[in-house]
């Protein structure tokens, strides 16, 4: 066997173990268990009293149809008990004796606030249930895990541009064979942390320069749709740090939510797909301040309340409507 062959049984493999791994588990049967708030006697007799009332839907005997009472009155069958008086009332104590239950004398009573219990109406594999799946379903990368940050050289000010590495975000499993064309909302936001050092505080500002979603066909690392036209109610370019002096500080805050309007993909059952944003921003430091350890990068899918330690973020989106994440298709 090749090593060609090797690498796309390797790649199949990999990506079947995701797939799995993505599925939401189906339905159990679990079924609610009367103990111990009642007696298995209790259980017994509610049963019991449920079977001699010959429904339809028991098991355990056969009811006669309307056609066939009919008959059994026309051909005579119910003469001989003309007389009989039947007892209607089902929550008044019968003996066992007047049912034709054999062995000792017991007294029947029919209680409806004890539920019916292991009683079988039809057969019903219950391991079974009739759902249809969901096309597809998505896994999130946590907060912590959806941030990206570039570690910033050390520098009293200037302006640069820095590239925040690709980070994975969610990925995608198929379980139809369907043209889709998704859409994607993220709420986005900064990521700081540093020392500064000096009696003066720092101050930096930040501008977002462009954000690249890109989607990967699982495991291979070969990009299969690009997209740089993301709009966004972002204001990244209108915010700015400033860092308490002589402080460790380290803080995030949420600056608006960027919408991919379309991500065609032709799927397939079992396909997995990885979603990577990529972002440019550039840091513009001021003062005299000098910040070590400096790392500055994109919160994807940030929570709406974020933490802040010795850095003050100005001004807040407050115009900004916070929106949750969202990942939505329509079949083409």
């Amino acid at each position: 066997m090749t090593d060609a062959s090797n690498n796309i049984i390797c790649d199949l493999l990999k990506r079947r173990s995701k797939f799995f791994s993505l599925l939401s588990p189906g339905p159990r049967y679990n079924p609610v268990s009367p103990y111990p708030n009642y007696t298995q006697a209790q259980l017994d007799m509610r049963r019991k009293a449920e079977i001699l009332q010959y429904k339809k839907n028991s098991t355990q005997t056969t009811q006669l149809t309307k056609s066939q009472r009919f008959a059994s009155v026309v051909n005579g069958s119910y003469q001989a008990n003309s007389n009989k008086v039947c007892n209607k009332d089902l929550l008044q104590p019968t003996p066992s004796s007047a049912s034709g239950i054999p062995g000792p004398l017991t007294i029947l009573r029919y209680d409806p606030t004890v539920p019916l219990y292991n009683y079988q109406t039809k057969q019903n594999a219950s391991a079974f249930v009739d759902v249809q799946p969901p096309d597809w379903q998505v896994n999130v990368a946590s907060n912590f895990n959806s941030t990206s940050t570039t570690l910033i050289p050390p520098q009293t000010n200037g302006t640069n541009i820095f590239a925040v590495p690709e980070s994975s975000f969610l990925s995608l499993c198929i379980q139809n064979n369907n043209n889709y064309n998704f859409n994607l909302r993220v709420p986005d936001g900064i990521y700081v942390s540093g020392d500064v050092s000096g009696n003066d505080p720092a101050t930096v500002n930040y501008t977002l320069k462009d954000v690249t979603l890109n989607v990967y066909y699982y495991p291979s690392p070969n990009v299969i749709y690009t997209c740089n036209s993301v709009t966004s109610t972002i204001q990244l370019s209108d915010i700015s740090g400033s860092f308490t002096a002589s402080r460790s500080f380290y803080g995030s805050q949420y600056f608006g939510n960027i919408f991919v309007p379309s991500i065609p993909l032709s799927t397939q059952y079992g396909d997995v797909y990885d979603f990577k944003f990529s972002y440019n921003i550039q840091i513009a430091i001021g003062g005299t301040a000098k910040i070590n350890n400096f790392y500055a990068g994109i919160y994807t899918n940030i929570p709406k309340i974020t933490p802040a330690v010795n850095c003050v973020f100005t001004p807040q989106p407050s115009s900004v409507v916070y929106q949750d994440y969202s990942l939505g298709a329509t079949v083409n």
